[in-house]
């Protein structure tokens, strides 16, 4: 909601929850609130209690439209968000059945949808208890029981991680929805008589199964704290805006990787990390050559490898940068006479961003009408080996000029950067 209304540019959401001493653990077992077994029986009649779990956790949540233009992996799509409170009820942790179902109501109503028997599986808060259970599972029956729909719970598999529990059931569901499978809900031994499983067509998936027909890849996350507390979250897959595959054409040719850090042992280490990487993941390497000169901090020590093919090629003496010092020129474009055949071939072949800009100059000549129509093309003209190059004349050369060294500037930064 913070994005939406613009409080934010984007958020990195997290959640800790670490058991590093027993205190918490035994006044829990004091109250009754654990499970005598350790384990959560969600949805389960023989349900007593919950079992503790520990989770650290984060998600990055921005515009969709930003996170597309910027070229971000969108693993799912935040359809509205909702929280409230239950206020009174019989004792201080015990949910409200009417708070629970304005919560997810309010949420759709943020998100504009009205056809609630679309979503496929709610995934609930459901810790395990006699109590908690029943009245969490009645407000999704009020809302979802007309055609009903698959309740789940990670803590049976995973404990109940408290304060980063909310996140780990987002991030489980979009594990499903990238997947499009609905896990399977441990520990579900006979239905808890106090549920309306058969009235609200609530069902319980025991084992893994595909994603359901007639229903949308949507799913609704509920959570809600010992205090209160209420939040929900309706998440849509992200198949239709998934990042295109890499252009492996455009990673044939030599990439340089920068490295910076606050150590040498750190710069070390990293330069190491990143030539892995790029053996791995060779078709990848480009992007993450764009990546380590745009998208991250330039740290006092500094160096570069060059890579081809997944392997290292050559690499820097690391360097301690001086923020006092003045940096030389390190790159001028020349005027005519500088130029010979297949001069350009390589970047044309091997980075898109030139290739995409000759190939734009192109469109523009191409649209030159009457004595002044040119009759070549820049991108043909320098791909021309020997004696059929004709960049050496001035009628060509001359005007070749700009648009070499404006192409080249625009692929040059990744270069003047180290």
């Amino acid at each position: 909601m913070a994005i939406s209304r613009g409080d934010c540019e984007a958020a990195l959401v997290g959640g800790v929850n670490l058991i590093l001493e027993p205190g918490m653990t035994i006044a829990m077992t004091e109250q009754g609130v654990l499970s005598k077994d350790g384990s959560c029986k969600t949805f389960s009649a023989d349900a007593n209690g919950y079992a503790r779990g520990e989770a650290i956790t984060a998600i990055y949540v921005k515009p969709l439209a930003d996170a597309i233009c910027d070229g971000n992996p969108v693993r799912a799509v935040i359809r509205g968000t909702s929280h409230n409170v239950d206020g009174r009820t019989p004792g201080m942790s015990q949910p409200s059945t009417d708070a629970q179902e304005k919560l997810i109501r309010r949420a759709y109503e943020v998100a504009g949808i009205t056809d609630y028997n679309a979503t496929a599986v709610v995934e609930c808060h459901g810790t395990g208890t006699a109590v908690g259970d029943p009245i969490e599972a009645k407000a999704v029956a009020r809302i979802f029981g007309e055609e009903g729909v698959h309740i789940s719970s990670i803590k049976p598999n995973l404990g109940h991680a408290e304060g980063a529990s909310g996140l780990v059931s987002v991030i489980k569901m979009v594990l499903a929805l990238e997947n499009r499978t609905i896990p399977p809900n441990i520990r579900f031994t006979s239905p808890n008589p106090s549920i309306p499983f058969e009235s609200a067509k609530l069902t319980v998936p025991v084992e893994a199964m595909p994603w359901p027909t007639g229903k949308l890849q949507r799913v609704s996350v509920n959570s809600f704290g010992i205090g209160g507390a209420n939040a929900h979250v309706i998440l849509d897959s992200a198949s239709r805006f998934q990042a295109q595959p890499v252009d492996s054409y455009s990673a044939r040719g030599p990439q340089i990787l920068l490295h910076s850090a606050n150590t040498i042992a750190s710069l070390d280490r990293l330069a190491k990390s990143h030539a892995q990487f790029a053996q791995e993941n060779p078709v990848k390497v480009g992007d993450m050559a764009y990546t380590l000169a745009f998208r991250r901090e330039a740290l006092p020590h500094r160096s570069f490898t060059i890579v081809k093919d997944g392997g290292v090629t050559a690499a820097s003496t690391p360097v301690k940068s001086d923020p006092s010092s003045t940096p030389d020129v390190v790159m001028i474009f020349t005027g005519q006479g500088a130029q010979w055949p297949l001069m350009g071939r390589e970047l044309l072949r091997g980075n898109t961003v030139f290739r995409a800009s000759i190939q734009a100059l192109d469109g523009y000549l191409k649209a030159v009408q009457g004595e002044d129509a040119p009759d070549y093309s820049i991108e043909e003209e320098l791909l021309k080996a020997g004696k059929k190059s004709r960049v050496g004349m001035a009628t060509l050369s001359q005007p070749f000029v700009s648009p070499q060294g404006v192409c080249q500037l625009e692929c040059s930064t990744i270069v003047t950067a180290t």
